[in-house]
């Protein structure tokens, strides 16, 4: 019998050691109050009638209990309130999704580009006296008021591509205040065919206050990638997907401006079948989110592994348990006959 309780000891603490791998397990009777007073002697304490006894809450109280921040002594000595500024917290809005879809002249959707993304560009502005300061817009992408050009050629045939070129923003000088391009082209590695980004070019204009508030030199800006760049390398026939942030960086010809894309979601596929209607085809991801995942996985086995050994343990404990109660009782049974 006796043998049969420790057993079932074995088994209770199995079972805690399992709660506490799943995350479930909180040691009771453990009192962090100290701690808490040590790093926050402004809170109240607590006297032994559970009366609250406030401390003071800084060191002007205890110098001057009567003085409060937001009032000054006037010519006659008393105290008038005085407006003390409130600084309103700046939350960054999340970037828009834009959704640009080019079509053929049969009305087919040749590419698609699907992303959250924004350009941080450095310019110079104009300060209240008249001296320059550095200063950096950023411009997103944006889905209102879209004008989408581009070429549908199928890359069947050598050097064929497919262009994309999204124009967005306000008129200025008969054009819109931004304009960014990308080419696609069809290339073969190994024995698979595969399709790249490269060229990619964008133009924005300084004079859009919306952005670039007092800039110190107004005007049109084209910045590009190195000619010899290539983006998003994808299986023929299949969309490149990343959910992890990328940047790209362009710069002017002259290399006195730059830009840099920064991206923060994106889907992307050309030469797309007509049958297709402009959805996505199966989803290629980029390197970093296929990073991701075998990590996800390692750890997910070890743990179900280690549940799995301390649940078999706990089973042959039991069983063991049971064997012995079980002799241990017959052994009773003829001692008393």
């Amino acid at each position: 019998m006796k043998m049969v309780i420790y057993t079932r000891h074995l088994v209770s603490t199995f079972m805690l050691i399992l709660l506490c791998a799943l995350g479930t397990c909180q040691i009771e009777g453990e009192d962090d109050t100290s701690a808490y007073e040590d790093k926050f002697p402004h809170l109240p304490d607590f006297n032994q009638n559970n009366n609250i006894t406030e401390s003071p809450k800084s060191a002007l109280d205890i110098l001057d209990p009567g003085f409060s921040p937001t009032s000054k002594p006037s010519e006659k000595g008393e105290a008038t309130s005085a407006v003390v500024p409130t600084q309103t917290p700046t939350t960054q809005e999340p970037l828009p999704t834009a959704d640009y879809k080019y079509e053929d002249i049969d009305g087919n959707v040749c590419l698609r580009l699907c992303l959250k993304a924004k350009f941080e560009i450095p310019y110079t502005a104009l300060g209240p006296d008249g001296m320059e300061l550095p200063k950096t817009a950023e411009v997103p992408f944006s889905d209102f008021k879209v004008k989408i050009g581009g070429d549908c050629d199928s890359g069947k045939k050598p050097g064929e591509a497919q262009i994309l070129n999204v124009q967005w923003g306000p008129f200025l000088d008969r054009e819109a205040a931004y304009s960014f391009k990308m080419k696609f082209s069809k290339t073969r590695s190994g024995d698979t065919d595969d399709w790249l980004a490269e060229d990619l070019e964008f133009t924005y204009n300084t004079e859009d206050t919306t952005y670039f508030e007092d800039a110190a030199d107004p005007g049109k800006v084209t910045v590009r990638v190195d000619s010899k760049a290539e983006f998003f390398e994808t299986p023929y026939r299949s969309a490149y997907t990343c959910q992890a942030d990328d940047s790209i960086e362009l710069s002017s010809s002259d290399k006195m401006h730059t830009s840099v894309l920064q991206i923060d979601e994106i889907r992307l596929q050309p030469f797309m079948k007509p049958k297709n209607n402009g959805t996505f085809s199966e989803e290629e991801p980029c390197e970093s989110d296929k990073q991701k995942k075998p990590t996800s996985n390692v750890a997910s086995i070890a743990v179900g592994a280690t549940l799995g050994c301390l649940i078999l343990i706990v089973i042959i404990i039991y069983a063991v348990g049971r064997r012995m109660g079980s002799i241990t009782d017959r052994t009773g049974y003829k001692a008393v006959e």
